[in-house]
């Protein structure tokens, strides 16, 4: 007479508690979970709900299933008891697939303890500095456009492009040198200043988004002759 097994005698039972679990991790995964992350070709994702709903599709209803199949399959192949290969199967995919679950729900609790207790007050930190960064990067925009002006004025009044080229040219370098180091420095350092990924981003997002007075300012001088020097 066969051995009584909790998985193989109530199937139904185990087959709602691992879909229950499962539930209840994509449920908390999509509600919760406000980061970000990073897809398979290493780039940053920033956060959203339809991203959060395909991380939880395809880590709760395709990863961790495909992985307890694998269990099944790998242990059910290693004699124990007098069970059928059937039966060993269904015990181990059962049994993984609610322990992966429950792994993965205490791992999101304790991933959401440390976000408020260590990463929220830190991120708040970051966004301190990004305040700074961007005061920074506003001073340096706007005497990049007092040159500009300068040297638009000078255009029109008829001066030698080159002239002007000359006495502009290597201020409004300096200042253009200046931001990229600024920038630099941030993207570098942005988990030493505590700075998120998801701020991180939206600053830079809104910076893309911010009308480019810079840029007209500088083709205009552009197409009157105005030239920048070239670094050797």
């Amino acid at each position: 007479m066969e051995p009584s097994i909790a998985p193989t005698k109530s199937p139904k039972k185990w087959i709602r508690i691992a879909i229950a679990l499962s539930l209840l991790n994509a449920t908390y995964f999509i509600l919760f979970n406000e980061n970000g992350g990073f897809n398979s070709k290493g780039e940053y994702v920033p956060f959203s709900v339809e991203q959060n709903i395909r991380s939880a599709l395809s880590v709760f209803v395709l990863f961790l299933p495909l992985l307890s199949l694998l269990l099944g399959a790998l242990f059910a192949s290693l004699p124990f008891g007098q069970l059928t290969y059937e039966k060993r199967f269904k015990k181990v995919f059962w049994w993984a697939l609610i322990l992966l679950n429950f792994m993965a729900f205490c791992g999101q609790m304790v991933g959401s303890f440390f976000e408020k207790i260590v990463y929220e007050p830190r991120r708040e930190e970051g966004v301190e500095k990004l305040d700074q960064f961007k005061d920074q990067f506003d001073r340096k925009m706007n005497h990049g456009e007092t040159i500009l002006d300068s040297a638009w004025a000078e255009l029109q009044r008829g001066a030698d492009p080159g002239s002007v080229s000359a006495k502009y040219g290597l201020p409004l370098l300096r200042v253009e040198l200046a931001i990229d180091s600024l920038m630099k420095d941030l993207y570098l350092n942005q988990r030493e200043y505590g700075v998120h990924p998801d701020d991180f981003n939206r600053l830079m997002d809104e910076i893309n988004r911010e009308p480019g007075e810079s840029s007209v300012k500088y083709q205009r001088c552009v197409e009157a002759g105005f030239e920048m020097p070239v670094l050797e």
